[in-house]
C-alpha cells in the first residue's frame, strides 16, 4: 500500500496544529506543574471563639521546583472559609472543596524541599475535624497534618457532693489529666472560680485551706503543649464544709407520762422521735431507770423492754449525732408503772352530802365521791340511797343528782367495785 507524503500546504497546516498543542500543554504545565511529591501539615485550631476557628497549613514541595501551584482539599464537616492569606482561597457556595492558589510572582515558586505557609479563618458547626486528603497541582500529598486535640481532665477529689465536718481546715484537691496528641504542661485548680494552684507535674494535686463553712465548687483546667496551646476545664464538683455542729433533738413517744400497765405485764414498748437539722442522728439510746437497755441506729427508733418488776419506772432516750465531736441530747424522763401482783381494792369516799346535812323539802340532793386504785384503775362508782342503787358513774369526777326523795331521814352510800 502506498502512502503519499503531505504537500507543502498540508505540512504547513500540520506544523500549525502541532505548535498549537505544544503551546497548550506548556501553558498548563507552566501554570500548575505537577509535583513528584509533597507534604502538607494542617494545624487547627490555632484559635477558637464561638463557631469560629483559625488554621495554619504548611505546604512542602518534595519534588522538582514548581512555578505556580494550587492546593485542593475538602472539609469533612461543612466548615466554611471566611478569609485566608497570603494567597487566594476559594470555596464555592454549598461546596466542601477549598482551593488555595499562588496569586503573585513572589509566592508562585516552590523550590524542592521548600515550605510555604498559608493560614485562614473559618466557621464550623458541631464537629471540626481536619481534611483527610490534600492535592498539590493534582498530586496527592502525604499529609503530615496534625490537628491539635484538647487534653482531657477530670477532678478525682473531692467527690461530688462530699461533705466535710465543721471546722475542716483543709480540703485535698486532685485531678487526672492526659493529652493523647501531646503533653499536659499544667493543671490549674480553681475553687469557686478563683485560681488556687497550678501543678505542672502528675499526679496533679493541691491542698486548699482557709475555706469558709458552706457550699463550694472545684474545677481543674488542663493546658497542653500545642502551639497554640489548647485547654479543657473539667466539670465542676460541688462539696460542702459544715457549719458549727448543733445538738440533735429527741422526745419519747412511748410509753406516755404516767401510763400504768397491769400487774403481770411482761413487755413495755419504748419509742422516740429524733432529728438533727445540721447533720444526722447515728443512734438513739434507751435507758430504763438509768440503765442502758438498747441502742437503735435506724428510724423509727424503738425497743421492747422486758423483765421489768412491778412498780414505778422512768425511761429516757438519748440521741447522738454524726458531728466531730459528736453531740447528744437526753429526752425528758417519762414515768410509767407496772401493777403489783394480786389486785388491791380501790379506795372511795363520799364527799357530798356531808354527814347530817339538811335539805329543804322537795330538794334534789347531789351525791359525789372521790375514788382511786393504786394498783389498777376505777371502772365505776356506785351511788346508793337507803341501800338502793340509784346510779353508777364510770368517769371522774364521780357524781349524781338524786331527786324525788321523800321527806325524812336518808342514808347515802358509795362503792367502787373491783373489776370482775
Amino acid at each position: 500500500m502506498s502512502r503519499s507524503l503531505p504537500t507543502a500546504g498540508s505540512r504547513t497546516r500540520l506544523r500549525w496544529l502541532l505548535a498549537t498543542l505544544v503551546v497548550a500543554s506548556a501553558g498548563a504545565s507552566g501554570a500548575f506543574a505537577q509535583t513528584a511529591g509533597c507534604q502538607v501539615t494542617y494545624t487547627a485550631p490555632t484559635w477558637v471563639g464561638g463557631n469560629g476557628f483559625g488554621a495554619s497549613i504548611d505546604i512542602r514541595n518534595l519534588g522538582p521546583t514548581i512555578n505556580g501551584w494550587s492546593l485542593v482539599f475538602n472539609f469533612p464537616n461543612g466548615q466554611r472559609i471566611q478569609n485566608g492569606w497570603p494567597v487566594n482561597f476559594t470555596q464555592p457556595a454549598g461546596s466542601s472543596t477549598v482551593t488555595v492558589a499562588s496569586n503573585a510572582e513572589w509566592n508562585a515558586t516552590l523550590a524542592t524541599n521548600a515550605t510555604f505557609n498559608v493560614g485562614f479563618n473559618g466557621t464550623f458547626s458541631g464537629a471540626n475535624n481536619p481534611p483527610t486528603s490534600f492535592t498539590l497541582n493534582g498530586t496527592t500529598c502525604n499529609s503530615g497534618g496534625t490537628q491539635n486535640t484538647a487534653p482531657t481532665v477530670s477532678v478525682t477529689a473531692p467527690t461530688s457532693g462530699q461533705s466535710f465536718p465543721a471546722g475542716t481546715t483543709s480540703v485535698n484537691l486532685a485531678a487526672n489529666a492526659a493529652d493523647a496528641g501531646g503533653a499536659v504542661v499544667r493543671v490549674e485548680f480553681r475553687v469557686d472560680g478563683t485560681l488556687v494552684n497550678t501543678d505542672t507535674t502528675a499526679p496533679y494535686a493541691f491542698t486548699a485551706t482557709g475555706l469558709a463553712a458552706g457550699s463550694h465548687s472545684v474545677t481543674a483546667t488542663a493546658v497542653d503543649n500545642g502551639s497554640p496551646a489548647l485547654s479543657t476545664t473539667s466539670s465542676a464538683v460541688a462539696f460542702t464544709i459544715g457549719a458549727s455542729n448543733t445538738a440533735p433533738t429527741v422526745s419519747l413517744t412511748a410509753p406516755t407520762a404516767g401510763q400504768a400497765f397491769p400487774a403481770g405485764t411482761t413487755s413495755v414498748n419504748l419509742a422516740a422521735n429524733a432529728a438533727d437539722p445540721g447533720g444526722a442522728v447515728v443512734r438513739v439510746e434507751f435507758r430504763v431507770d438509768g440503765t442502758l437497755v438498747n441502742s437503735d441506729t435506724t428510724s423509727p427508733y424503738a425497743f421492747t423492754a422486758t423483765g421489768l418488776a412491778a412498780g414505778s419506772h422512768t425511761v429516757t432516750a438519748t440521741a447522738v449525732d454524726n458531728g466531730s465531736p459528736a453531740l447528744s441530747t437526753v429526752s425528758t424522763a417519762v414515768t410509767f408503772s407496772i401493777g403489783t401482783t394480786g389486785n388491791t381494792a380501790p379506795t372511795v369516799t363520799l364527799t357530798a352530802p356531808t354527814s347530817g346535812q339538811s335539805f329543804p323539802a322537795g330538794s334534789a340532793v347531789t351525791l359525789s365521791a372521790n375514788a382511786s386504785d393504786p394498783g389498777g384503775a376505777i371502772i365505776r362508782v356506785e351511788f346508793r340511797i337507803d341501800g338502793n342503787l340509784v346510779s353508777s358513774d364510770t368517769t371522774s369526777p364521780y357524781s349524781f343528782n338524786a331527786t324525788g326523795l321523800a321527806a325524812g331521814t336518808h342514808a347515802a352510800g358509795v362503792a367502787a367495785p373491783l373489776p370482775q
